[in-house]
C-alpha cells in the first residue's frame, strides 16, 4: 500500500486504492494512461474484476521479486530490481532528456481529479493526526449518507 511513503496530507495524495479506498484514488487509477507500480501486489481488493481494471493504462510494475511481476495484473514493461535504484535511475532519465509533462493534459487531470474529491463519498478519507479510529468511524456512522445507506 506505501502508506507512509508519501504523507497523507499531502496535497497530490488521493488515499488507499479498492474497497477500502477512495472514491478519487480509485478512478484516477482507472482512468490513468501510465500507472507505476512500485511493490504493488494487485490483489483483488485492489483490482476487483481484473478485465475492468485500469483498462486504458500502460503498466509498469517495479518489484524485487521476480515472481510478483505479471503474477494477477499482465504489465508492459517489468522491471525487477530495488525500488530506490529503479526510481532514482528513472528520475534520472527523465531529466537527462530534458522531458517535461504537458502542462495543459496534467492541469485537466487534476481538475478530473478535484472533481471527484468534491463528491467526497467517505466523510473521513483524510484522517488528521488528532482523529482516532473511533472518531472516524462515529463521524462516518453519524452522517447523513450513512445514514440513508442504512435506512433507505
Amino acid at each position: 500500500m506505501g502508506l507512509g511513503a508519501y504523507p497523507g496530507s499531502g496535497g497530490n495524495w488521493l488515499g488507499m486504492l479498492g474497497m477500502h479506498g477512495t472514491f478519487e484514488a480509485n478512478n484516477a487509477m482507472h482512468d490513468c494512461d501510465l500507472m507505476i507500480a512500485v511493490g504493488a501486489r494487485f490483489d483483488d481488493r485492489i483490482t476487483g474484476r481484473l478485465d475492468a481494471f485500469s483498462p486504458g493504462s500502460k503498466r509498469i510494475q517495479i518489484d524485487i521479486d521476480r515472481s510478483s511481476i505479471n503474477k494477477n495484473v499482465k504489465v508492459d514493461l517489468p522491471i525487477v530490481g530495488d525500488c530506490a535504484h529503479v526510481l532514482e535511475a528513472m528520475v534520472r532519465v527523465w531529466r537527462s532528456e530534458a522531458m517535461h509533462a504537458e502542462k495543459q493534459q496534467l492541469g485537466d487531470w487534476w481538475r478530473q481529479i478535484d472533481e471527484w474529491r468534491a463528491k467526497n463519498p467517505l466523510p473521513s478519507a483524510t484522517p488528521t493526526r488528532s482523529s482516532s479510529p473511533n472518531t472516524r468511524c462515529s463521524g462516518y456512522t453519524n452522517s447523513q449518507e450513512s445514514r440513508r445507506l442504512h435506512h433507505d
